[in-house]
């Protein structure tokens, strides 16, 4: 996957680890799930990181790569879970989206996150960094099937 994947429609940037391959392996899910090109991937990983949208909000490449982070379409920033929201919301991941919006869910999410954030690049010795891709594709691929379904009685 390029570095840095832009689009002049895009509506979502997200700021993601690179270097990470749990976060590389999910981005590169949620991309391929990403039809209508919504997301713009900014990778903050490399040294020497710099950009003026972050900048203008005060953020440091540090503060990047301790959580995600994602710029709306109304220049509105988020992170951590609320940044999945926001990403998810925008590819379309509604079951991800409905599952991090539930109070307990969300709630157990954001107790995790950081611990999760903190032992990530360890994390890929498990073969987690394959999961949750796993989860992702697997709803794109439902979600496709739900549209040609539409599709074919919308005839």
């Amino acid at each position: 996957m390029n570095e840095n994947i832009t689009s002049e429609s895009a509506q979502v940037t997200v700021y993601y680890d690179n270097s990470c391959p749990m976060c590389r392996e999910e981005i590169s899910a949620l991309k391929s799930m990403d039809t209508a090109n919504r997301l713009r991937l900014v990778d903050c990983s490399t040294e020497g990181f710099t950009d003026p949208d972050t900048a203008r909000a005060g953020l440091t490449r540090s503060e990047l790569m301790q959580a995600l982070h994602v710029r709306d379409d109304d220049g509105q920033w988020h992170s951590a879970v609320d940044a999945f929201v926001v990403m998810y919301e925008a590819v379309g991941f509604d079951a991800a989206v409905s599952l991090l919006k539930r109070k307990s869910a969300r709630s157990a999410f954001e107790r995790v996150y950081p611990v999760f954030v903190r032992h990530r690049h360890k994390l890929r010795f498990t073969g987690a960094h394959k999961l949750m891709p796993w989860l992702i594709r697997r709803a794109a691929r439902k979600q496709a099937q739900r549209a040609a379904a539409c599709s074919t009685l919308n005839r």
